[in-house]
């Protein structure tokens, strides 16, 4: 195609160039529909004996890839998904060290989101979930042994111990988040303005922020205080009142959700499951107070209910998000709910 690829690997790792080479053109392919074709004419792939905290290296046109996952049996389609999202965000959008309200969310945040999207187009909305919920345990594992309040993006810098987790992980859930507060189309034409506007131009956080409010047509502000400026989570604890079947078969059920540390706002999808297996998901559902009541109306009774059951939300590990008919907590089974 319009891309020509080069590949440096060792003498015993030769035979894999065809396989990196197609894998990485897929990556660019799909990255290419998603924000502006790839902008340059070669991509290089190079082994290198990087240090081992470092799986790689993106430039501008050249992907340095650790010789221990290159010997490794299959091509780390990961890898190769977050340091190719680099040709985008880090070098056509590059790094802007001379402006205090640059923040590396913008490289590496964005960069580790692009490598969830290239599993959701190659695996499904399942794998993507599996992939959120995964980056919500890396950023907990440090976060819950962090001092309150700290790990806010917009002040954490790579000199601190939270850099990884809270650039990296939770940057890609805020976008996450992001995304399901403006809908695909809105938040897809986002990342496409976003690119169009600023390649080759250096950007802040402010910049994203400001181009966000104007393609979503309403202020986003409250999104962003929340999740740039402070380091918050939401914690749901679930409870809920089943009624006995109306008229019609119809359960009506009163769903109790509350937050008892951070209040924070976020639509949020409730699912509800029968004995048999039924499902009924309540989409975007706007949790923002400290007790909420939320009612549902079901052709089964519910036995389980579940907030965000595919993590589009930074929350709280655990299952409080969670509640089951036969748990000690639960629920207050009432006469049919008027």
């Amino acid at each position: 195609g319009a891309i020509h690829f080069y590949s440096y690997f060792r003498p015993d790792h030769a035979e894999k160039r065809d396989a990196y080479i197609d894998t990485a053109d897929k990556i660019l392919t799909f990255y290419g529909s998603k924000f502006v074709p790839f902008p340059y004419e070669k991509m290089a792939m190079v082994e290198v004996p990087l240090p081992p905290f470092l799986g790689g290296v993106g430039p501008s046109s050249m992907m340095m890839l650790q010789d221990g996952f290159v010997a490794r049996k299959d091509v780390p389609e990961f890898l190769l998904a977050h340091e190719l999202a680099h040709q985008w965000f880090g070098n056509l959008i590059p790094i802007n060290i001379t402006d205090p309200n640059y923040n590396q969310w913008l490289s590496e945040g964005f960069a580790t989101y692009c490598d969830a999207l290239y599993t959701e187009h190659t695996e499904g909305p399942k794998a993507l979930a599996i992939h959120m919920q995964r980056y919500g345990q890396l950023y907990f594992q440090f976060a819950m042994l962090a001092p309150r309040g700290k790990g806010a993006i917009k002040d954490t810098f790579p000199d601190s111990p939270l850099y990884r987790p809270v650039i990296y992980e939770k940057g890609a859930i805020v976008l996450h988040m992001l995304r399901k507060v403006m809908g695909d189309e809105k938040f897809f034409g986002l990342m496409r303005k976003y690119v169009e506007t600023y390649r080759d131009k250096p950007s802040t956080v402010d910049d994203f922020r400001r181009l966000a409010n104007t393609v979503n047509g309403e202020s986003l502000d409250w999104f962003f205080a929340q999740w740039l400026d402070q380091a918050v989570f939401a914690h749901w604890k679930v409870n809920a009142e089943v009624g006995a079947a109306a008229g019609g078969g119809t359960v009506k059920t009163k769903i109790m959700i509350s937050q008892p540390d951070d209040l924070v706002k976020m639509p949020a999808d409730i699912t509800l499951y029968g004995a048999k297996g039924e499902k009924q998901v309540m989409a975007n559902v706007m949790l923002d107070q400290r007790e909420q009541e939320v009612d549902a109306a079901t052709p089964f009774a519910p036995v389980r209910i579940v907030v965000d059951e595919d993590f589009w939300v930074l929350h709280r590990p655990g299952s409080d998000n969670e509640w089951n008919a036969g748990s000690a907590a639960g629920p207050t089974t009432t006469a049919a709910l008027a």
